[in-house]
């Protein structure tokens, strides 16, 4: 219905499929045919939206969120665990795919943006991915569940797994369990998990991870890498090195989080990438292909 922001008491119309091809997809919600692979769930203690000024950047995103306390107990903002917070059913919001067939010469990769705010305390917000509804998969940096840092104040993070390990076809399940939304919360603030630019990519190689949670890939690359970095840097210098320490191309960015470098007229070589982003200097290694 127009106007109604509460998108999971509508009847929707979705294109489902047996099974996504070898390939990859895309979901940064600015339109319905950008996350049409995508199917949200809700239960009576939480919900769901598609909204502009909540995704990253300001741009159009998703958000799960909880409703009133229901059989959630106060005073458990600091203490809930995250098999009591899955086990509060009632709590949990999903977003999942149908069936992806993985490429068995490629590694398959999850990227997405989260970001998440809590009403009274962490433990009331907590995200996960699920594979095939079971395991609860980890990102590149081992973590497998999420919460927020600060109430209201984190940013969007960028986070990558590697779901190559678990079979030739999966499904992805990314789910949340919050207590209170904002007309439940007394705080000025909900228990809140907002996602963005949600990408399921086939790649060469793995990603490689510096400190800080900056991330390159593909390794080995051909084409092109991407560099992406947990946060958006207001200004960042991205310098290309060859393997006699030679710069070979320097870029400055603004305001951005990911970002594409033109590798395919590179020889074959091992070759640095030095991420400048104000006082933090990160260097990371790969190996262009032909």
């Amino acid at each position: 219905m127009t106007g109604d922001p509460i998108v999971a008491n509508d009847s929707l119309v979705i294109n489902i499929y047996n099974a996504l091809p070898t390939g990859y997809f895309l979901a940064d919600f600015e339109s319905p045919v950008s996350f049409h692979h995508l199917i949200p769930t809700a239960a009576a203690q939480s919900n769901y939206f598609v909204l502009p000024g909540i995704g990253n950047s300001g741009t159009y995103g998703f958000q799960m969120t909880g409703k009133a306390a229901g059989n959630w107990p106060a005073n458990t903002d600091t203490t809930t665990t995250a098999a009591q917070a899955f086990g509060y059913a009632s709590h949990i919001a999903s977003l999942y795919t149908c069936m992806i067939l993985n490429n068995q010469t490629l590694n398959n990769i999850l990227l997405l943006d989260l970001r998440q705010t809590y009403s009274v305390g962490p433990k009331y917000s907590w995200f996960r991915v699920l594979i095939n509804d079971l395991i609860v998969a980890a990102d590149v940096n081992g973590v497998s569940y999420f919460n927020p840092t600060t109430q209201n104040s984190d940013g969007f993070i960028n986070h990558i797994f590697n779901l190559t390990q678990y079979g030739d076809s999966i499904k992805i399940t990314l789910q949340a369990s919050c207590r209170l939304d904002e007309f439940n919360s007394t705080t000025g603030s909900a228990d809140n998990v907002f996602l963005d630019n949600i990408n399921v990519a086939f790649l060469e190689g793995i990603p490689v991870i510096g400190n800080n949670g900056i991330s390159l890939y593909p390794n080995p690359a051909r084409d092109f890498i991407t560099v992406t970095l947990k946060q958006p840097a207001q200004q960042i210098q991205i310098d290309l090195l060859n393997m006699q320490g030679q710069v070979i191309s320097s870029e400055n960015f603004s305001g951005i989080q990911r970002t594409n470098i033109e590798i395919g007229s590179l020889s074959a070589g091992v070759y640095t990438v030095k991420i400048r982003n104000g006082n933090d200097l990160q260097t990371l290694k790969f190996v262009k292909t032909l």
